[in-house]
């Protein structure tokens, strides 16, 4: 999609924050809803992206966009969450979020900024929907474990009925053929339940360790 389109898209949807337009479509491939194609962007970065991109955290904090951005996300009308402009904007903040997961002093913060669900909350099951409320047990249990060496620890460590519950929640999604309409969750999800979106995330990325 071309800048002009993604910005009529924009427009329509956040027609208040023309600010963060073109950020937004710099995180707009749709490619990027995968963890490996994700990843690998990131670690792409230069010292320019960074510096580009602490920028736009600047905005957003200093001019106080994070509420205002969650609770747009939280009201939106169901037929816009398709819109170029909502995946956009997701994976901004998906971004900026891994940006301070990795250190970076600059992106200190960005999870307080947008009112982000703590990490120590309870697992909402009401925020996933109804055919993908399956997913919740194990989201709570194993959705902390997200780094290589935690998944590494785990897989040592696990015991046969979690690795056989863990295959099987597997196979059922793939027999389901829900793995596309997960990440599609996730993906337009960062802002209004992103909790539960990095526990899903994360659980998946455990299943397909084991």
């Amino acid at each position: 999609m071309n800048y002009e389109k993604f910005k009529t898209s924009w427009l329509r949807v956040f027609p208040a924050l023309p600010e963060l337009c073109e950020p937004a479509f710099k995180c707009s491939d749709g490619e990027l809803i995968l963890h490996d194609v994700f990843s690998k962007w990131i670690s792409g970065f230069t010292s320019s992206d960074r510096t580009y991109f602490s920028d736009v955290f600047k905005v957003i904090r200093t001019r106080r966009f994070g509420p205002e951005i969650s609770s747009l996300l939280s009201k939106l009308d169901p037929k816009l969450l398709r819109e170029p402009a909502v995946s956009g904007l997701s994976c901004l903040y998906r971004t900026l979020k891994e940006l301070e997961t990795l250190g970076y002093d600059a992106f200190r913060g960005v999870r307080l900024a947008f009112d982000e669900v703590k990490p120590e909350s309870v697992f909402d099951v009401g925020k996933l929907p109804p055919d993908l409320r399956y997913l919740a047990d194990a989201a709570a249990r194993y959705g902390k474990i997200r780094f290589d060496s935690q998944i590494n620890e785990f897989v040592q460590s696990a015991s046969e009925d979690q690795i056989e519950e863990l295959s099987a929640l597997g196979e059922k999604i793939r027999i389901q053929g829900d793995e596309t309409k997960i990440l599609e969750w996730c993906e337009i999800s960062c802002a209004t339940a992103p909790h539960e979106k990095d526990y899903i995330y994360n659980l998946l990325g455990l299943i397909d360790s084991i």
